[in-house]
């Protein structure tokens, strides 16, 4: 029987080792290309979302309508991207009222 010196050992240990993490490499970007949503699913979405924009913009939309659109297609391509939904918006507090402009403390001295 032949035995293989030392240096083979370790260059064919090091060739299968290369070759199992290139094989999981390429699994993974595979499993990774089929889980994503087809390209005109995203951007039907996107587009949709740029002509209402555009809509609103010109005034054919108002505000609220805009906002209540956007708010459903930004929750439509989250799914289909699979991220996070967002937490509920929290209100802006309403703007202080500005404070009474104070006058100067009396002095008891008067223009001359």
């Amino acid at each position: 029987m032949h035995e293989l010196p030392v240096g083979e050992i370790r260059l064919l240990t090091f060739a299968v080792i290369s070759v199992i993490l290139l094989g999981a490499l390429v699994i993974y970007a595979v499993d990774r290309w089929r889980r994503r949503p087809p390209i005109d699913q995203r951007s039907l979405a996107n587009e949709q979302l740029s002509q209402f924009r555009a809509w609103y913009e010109q005034g054919e939309l108002t505000r609220e309508e805009y906002e209540t659109i956007r708010s459903r297609l930004s929750q439509r391509l989250r799914r289909e991207l699979d991220l996070p939904e967002r937490p509920a918006a929290v209100p802006e507090p309403p703007p202080s009222p500005t404070p009474p402009e104070k006058s100067p403390p009396e002095t008891q001295i008067r223009p001359g």
